[in-house]
Order: C-alpha cells, then structure tokens, then sequence
C-alpha cells in the first residue's frame, strides 16, 4: 500500500489511507523504523568542525536572494525516488521556504521549472509567516542547473520566478544555490 509522510513543524503525520486493517503491524513496523533511525543518527553522531557546511553531516545549504534580499536555509533536503526519477528539494528557515521538483532527474543537467499548468519541474516559494504561496505560474518559469548528483549529494544553482494569484504579487528568486544530502527512496 502507498502512502506518504508529511513533516510539519518537526513531527510527521502519516496520511490517513496508510493505516488500514493492519493498523497495529503498520504502527509497529513504523515504530520500529523511528527507533532504528534514532540509534543510528545517535551512534553516528560526533561533532566535526565542518559539519556545518557538509551536506553529508545532514544539513544542507539553500542560497538565495529573494526580491533582493538574502536567503540562508536553517535546514536543507532532498529526496530522489529512483522509479520515478523525480527528486524533491525544500530549503527554509524562520522567514522563507523555497524549492522545487525535478522530474526525470538522471544526473547533472540544466533544467527548466514550467508553470505549474504544464507537465514538468516546478518551483515554489512561502512566505512562512503569513503561509502565503507562490509558485511558478501565470507563465513565470525557473531554471536549476545540476553540477553534481551522485545519489548522496545534490548541488547547483538555481533562479526562478513565482506568483501568488490572490496576493496578485510576484516573487523572484534568483542567485539560488544548493548543496544538499539525498535521500533515494
């Protein structure tokens, strides 16, 4: 059965259709994967003095300038799905969450976020605040150009133009860099 788990403010929810007639075998094996994960993070754990800026130390870096001002992410992520070859990154921090999907995703490469209408990548932005999104449509497009993804790491620039329909505004985003872990699924 598929399913899906959604992080918010640090906890995940796992959507409602996952947990079936096999609840209990369900919330055990999904206790058993969190206590698994916690010991490893914990044993694998130890202070280096470049972990801040070492996506394989599990935080990743997301750059920007948004509508002129300085982005820096807290916290940085990717997740590549090997069937699919989509690859999700978010970046955020306290003010601004940005990221994109890249679809077919087979190695480094330039490629082109679409207006969300269309099939392909896309882009957004939030304005975590207010939880305003924006995103790429009304014809506003991005670009993400991949150096390196080698299943572990993924790092590159990006630039992009989005728009909120309600708020009738655009953001754009542009000098984007990334260097962050991945996780294939």
């Amino acid at each position: 059965m598929s399913y899906f788990c959604q992080v918010s403010n640090g906890n995940c929810y796992v959507a409602p259709g996952y947990l079936s007639t096999n609840r209990l075998i369900h919330m055990k094996t999904l206790k058993s994967i969190l206590i698994f994960s916690l010991i490893v993070s914990l044993v694998a754990c130890s202070k280096k003095e470049n972990d801040a800026v070492n996506p394989a130390a599990g935080k990743g870096m997301v750059t920007a300038m948004v509508d002129g001002q300085s982005f820096t992410s807290e916290q940085a992520t990717s997740t590549y799905n090997k069937s699919t070859k989509a690859l999700t990154l978010v970046g955020y921090n306290s003010i601004h969450m940005m990221g994109f999907t890249l679809e077919n995703l087979t190695g480094p490469g330039t490629i082109t976020l679409v207006d969300i209408s269309k099939t392909g990548s896309t882009g957004s932005y939030i304005e975590v605040k207010t939880n305003t999104t924006y995103t790429n449509k009304e014809g506003r497009t991005g670009t993400v150009t991949v150096t390196k993804f080698d299943g572990s790491t993924l790092v590159g620039t990006f630039s992009m133009k989005t728009y909120n329909l309600q708020q009738k505004r655009e953001v754009v985003i542009t000098s984007g860099t990334f260097n962050v872990p991945v996780e294939t699924i």
